[in-house]
C-alpha cells in the first residue's frame, strides 16, 4: 500500500494484538489518511484525503484540452475510494527481533558479500565481460546452492539477486552467433527476416532492446537501464543489436513504432 519510499509509524498497538494500524505521512492516490492530534497527542480527527484528491482531479480532468492523457482521466476518473482494514508488513527472517545470528549465518553474510566484492569497484558498479560472468558463475555455483533455503533471508538476497541476473544473461550467450548472423542480414521492411528470426526473439531474446542502454562504444559496454551492471564485449553488441532491430520491425505502423525507432 502506497509508494516504496513512502514512510510510516505504527500506532496503538493493542497488547496480545495481531493487527498493527499504520498510518502513512505520504501515500499514494485513494490510499491517503491523515491523522490529526492535539498536543497529548490524542487523535482528534482522521481525514480521507483520499475523497479529496479523487475530487481535484475530476476538477482538473474537466479543465484539460481533449487528449491522450484526458481520455485516460475519463476512463478512469471514478475510482472506488480505498477503505483498507488491514496491511501487510513483508518481514525478512534475520529481520525479525526474535532472529539470533549462529556461525553459519555469519560465515554465509561474509561469504555473499565478498563474492559481489570481487566484481564491485568502489562505487558499487559492477563492469564484466563475457568470460568474467561465466566465471564468476562457476566459482559460486556450490554456494548458491547451499542457499535454497535460505530464501527468506535479507542479508543473502543480494548475491542471490545478483547471481540469478549473471545466470539469466548467460543462458542467452548460446544465441551470440545466430543473433550476429541475424543482424548481418537485417534488411529494413522485410518480411522473411521477421519470420525467420521471430522465434529467436520471442523464445529467447526479447527484452534485450528494452533492458538495457548502450553506454559505451569503444570498446562497447551495455548498461543495465535499472541496476548498476554494464557489460563489456561484442557478444554484447549482436545479442542488444538484433532485438533492437526485431522490435523496431515487428512494431512498424503500431502505436509503438515512435518508441522502438527511438531505441
Amino acid at each position: 500500500m502506497g509508494m516504496p519510499v513512502t514512510k510510516f509509524q505504527i500506532r496503538n498497538l493493542p497488547v496480545g494484538s495481531e493487527k498493527y494500524y499504520l498510518c502513512f505521512s505520504e501515500v499514494g492516490k485513494y490510499h491517503k489518511y491523515i491523522v490529526h492530534k492535539n498536543e497529548r497527542g490524542e487523535i482528534t480527527e482522521v481525514v480521507n484525503q483520499s475523497t479529496i484528491d479523487a475530487e481535484n482531479e475530476v476538477k482538473e480532468y474537466r479543465t484539460m484540452p481533449v487528449t491522450h492523457e484526458r481520455y485516460y482521466l475519463k476512463n478512469h476518473s471514478i475510482y472506488p475510494t480505498a477503505e483498507p482494514s488491514s496491511t501487510e508488513i513483508y518481514v525478512y527472517d534475520d529481520e525479525k527481533i526474535t532472529f539470533r545470528e549462529t556461525a553459519e549465518y555469519n560465515l554465509k553474510k561474509i561469504q555473499a558479500e565478498q563474492a559481489i566484492a570481487e566484481i564491485t569497484n568502489s562505487y558499487k558498479q559492477i563492469f564484466v565481460t563475457k568470460e568474467e560472468i561465466e566465471a564468476w558463475i562457476s566459482r559460486h555455483h556450490d554456494f548458491y546452492w547451499t542457499l535454497q533455503y535460505d530464501w527468506n533471508t535479507l542479508a543473502f538476497r543480494p548475491f542471490q539477486s545478483l547471481y540469478f541476473w549473471f545466470q539469466y544473461i548467460a543462458d542467452d550467450f548460446k544465441h551470440i552467433r545466430k543473433a550476429q548472423q541475424a543482424v548481418n542480414e537485417y534488411i529494413p521492411f522485410d518480411e522473411a527476416w521477421l519470420v525467420k528470426y521471430d522465434r529467436l526473439y520471442f523464445t529467447a531474446l526479447m527484452g534485450w532492446e528494452s533492458g538495457y542502454e548502450v553506454f559505451h562504444e569503444a570498446p562497447f559496454i551495455l548498461k543495465q537501464e535499472f541496476g548498476n551492471i554494464h557489460l563489456i564485449g561484442e557478444e554484447f553488441r549482436g545479442l542488444y543489436e538484433f532485438s533492437r532491430l526485431f522490435a523496431k520491425e515487428y512494431y512498424r505502423g503500431t502505436e509503438y513504432e515512435d518508441h522502438f525507432n527511438s531505441l
